[in-house]
């Protein structure tokens, strides 16, 4: 990538590995080879994330142009593009099913989407979202707001189910959960 590496991130078997860069390129390699499958353009500015769809047939792309792309990463051919963010996108998090995708931005609160058709299900405001996770035991999606609380959502719905007030000092910049 010219200018620098973003993100990167390995599809659940770990046969492909995906890179995203501030000149607004994903590349995509196969591995143990390391051999590049596909270079994905598209975006007009740096993309902050990318993540695989669980069955790892798609990727997610979201990017400081406002967009979210989805990608299909056996042909490298793009899919819809989720247009909704004012500004920068800087998260996105696929449901267990890869049926849907939540997306976060600069104090624009969570989007949720439909993957399949590229429709935008619903708009929660008043979020500032730093850090966002699927919670894999249980499906639902969980945020951390620069204030410091944590939100759980569910993701068919889309409905807050909890919020909680963090007793963190500093804001939460990541989120990871143990597979049990």
């Amino acid at each position: 990538h010219e200018g620098g590496t973003t993100c990167v991130r390995y599809s659940a078997d770990g046969s492909l590995l995906a890179s995203a860069g501030i000149d607004g390129i994903v590349r995509i390699w196969s591995m143990p080879d390391e051999k590049l499958r596909h270079v994905l353009k598209g975006h007009d500015s740096d993309v902050n994330r990318i993540e695989f769809s669980p069955d790892g047939s798609r990727l997610a792309s979201a990017s400081d142009d406002g967009t979210v792309r989805l990608w299909d990463v056996a042909t490298g051919k793009p899919g819809h593009v989720l247009r909704g963010h004012p500004r920068r996108v800087f998260e996105v998090v696929w449901s267990q099913d890869g049926r849907r995708l939540a997306s976060a931005g600069d104090g624009e609160g969570i989007r949720f989407w439909d993957a399949e058709s590229g429709t935008l299900i619903k708009t929660l405001h008043a979020i500032e979202v730093s850090a966002m996770g699927l919670w894999p035991v249980t499906g639902r999606l969980v945020s951390v707001e620069r204030s410091r609380r944590i939100r759980v959502f569910d993701f068919e719905q889309p409905l807050q189910i909890a919020l909680y007030d963090a007793a963190h000092t500093r804001p939460v910049e990541k989120i990871a959960f143990a597979d049990d």
